[in-house]
């Protein structure tokens, strides 16, 4: 049996981080427009990314699950849930990409110019989809870091 190496990366992984390192870089340019970058070197200094983290207690949603099923339901709720979070951030306000996501939340790459409190649209869009999908049951966590 041959399976990728731990370090290796696929055309599709890198394109798609690098396309997201872009998508964030032109949105601080929006959003900052004193923002400039000659080189890719200046980007570490000037570190223009901030990651937005929406997390959940996976644990507590299942387990007030009864049955097997009820078990597979709600973790379909749950990427239903990331799915509209993602066209949320990605494509609706074209802010970042996902760069890590699991069964405790989703994590997106973003400008570091949006601060805290810019991002309470989104997080009122994102606690409605939460109170619709799980009728109240499951709340988000915001982190901005």
């Amino acid at each position: 049996m041959t399976a990728r190496s731990a370090n290796d990366v696929l055309l599709w992984e890198h394109s798609y981080m690098t396309a997201t390192i872009m998508k964030c870089l032109v949105a601080q340019k929006i959003l900052e427009l004193n923002f400039e970058v000659s080189s890719k070197y200046e980007i570490k200094d000037k570190k223009p990314f901030s990651v937005f983290s929406i997390g959940w207690d996976f644990f507590g949603f299942i387990e007030q699950s009864h049955k097997i099923p009820d078990i597979v339901g709600r973790t379909e709720i749950l990427e239903e849930i990331k799915k509209e979070i993602k066209n949320i951030i990605e494509v609706n306000y074209a802010l970042g990409n996902e760069i890590y996501s699991d069964d405790f939340g989703i994590h997106f790459l973003i400008p570091s110019a949006l601060k805290d409190e810019d991002l309470n649209e989104i997080k009122e869009k994102i606690f409605d989809i939460f109170n619709e999908k799980t009728d109240g049951i499951l709340l988000p966590i915001f982190v901005l870091t």
